[in-house]
């Protein structure tokens, strides 16, 4: 029995339709990995060892690397790692949606700690925030 196998002489994009030519250059599946990679770089790391030297404690850089090149899921104990340490929503990186940073969050948990400094430190704080608003509120 001989099995013979067709072959072409053209690249494979010419012997697409033009739907699928179209599709295929302008829809991109984003992964959870392509979220860690932007959220890693988001917050100024390079690359996985930098953020990894970084943040000895909470990040091992096998496991980063690894999620990060697609080879190893990401967790949800990871992802609550990595959004701790980047700064973004651990649902955001497994399963996409709204844009990655937690502002709110952040501003809720300075504003907490804040509340344990002390008396000089929260005057200069008050006076930042109220001058801030002040700015925005103005008219240009």
């Amino acid at each position: 029995m001989n099995i013979t196998y067709k072959t072409y002489e053209r690249k494979a994009s010419e012997n697409r339709t033009p739907c699928t030519i179209k599709l295929s250059h302008n829809v991109r599946m984003e992964s959870p990995k392509d979220r860690l990679k932007q959220a890693r770089a988001a917050a100024g790391f390079k690359n996985p060892t930098d953020a990894a030297r970084s943040h000895p404690r909470d990040l091992n850089i096998n496991t980063l690397i690894s999620n990060e090149n697609g080879t190893r899921p990401i967790s949800r104990k990871a992802a609550e790692k990595y959004g701790r340490v980047f700064g973004v929503d651990p649902g955001w990186l497994l399963f996409g949606g709204e844009v990655a940073t937690t502002v709110d969050k952040r501003l809720q948990d300075a504003v907490l700690s804040a509340s344990d400094a002390p008396p000089i430190i929260k005057e200069r704080i008050i006076n930042f925030i109220t001058f801030e608003l002040e700015q925005l509120n103005k008219p240009t």
